[in-house]
């Protein structure tokens, strides 16, 4: 019995060990609301390269469908 205790307690710490080698998958951050300032703009009419209409009339040039193209600017009200 006192050989077989040192082998299962091993075991047993080595249990979480193992499963924290595999990588986390991280989903890429959102742009900060400064970030995405810089890619939005107000106009009267469609800007060259926009790519979206935010619902507070300003236009973004992200890439059609980033996650937070509008943020800070109530959301995307239409992509193009």
């Amino acid at each position: 019995m006192k050989r077989i205790l040192p082998i299962i307690l091993a075991a047993f710490l080595a249990v979480p060990a193992i499963a924290q080698d595999k990588p986390q998958e991280k989903p890429a951050p959102a742009k900060t609301e400064k970030q995405q300032e810089k890619n939005t703009e107000k106009a009267e009419s469609r800007p060259d390269g926009a790519t979206a209409r935010c619902n507070d009339g300003t236009y973004t040039h992200s890439p059609k469908g980033t996650r937070g193209a509008c943020l800070g600017h109530k959301g995307v009200a239409e992509w193009f």
